[in-house]
């Protein structure tokens, strides 16, 4: 089963993932967290700031 939680900026979806892993041993993965990854890895020049750019990143 995959559960997706979208919604707007500070809303509340990574605290609910931590509670559904908390209580059902549910495994989550951040975007945010990939997102920053691949920031830092200096693979891209773009910024935190620039959600859709990043989408569009093509290799």
């Amino acid at each position: 089963m995959i559960i997706l939680l979208t919604g707007a900026s500070h809303t509340g979806k990574t605290e609910l993932a931590q509670k559904l892993l908390e209580k059902y041993k549910i495994p989550y993965l951040s975007i945010d967290h990939l997102k920053m990854g691949l920031i830092r890895s200096g693979y891209t020049d773009l910024t935190p700031k620039e959600d859709d750019a990043l989408t569009d990143l093509k290799r």
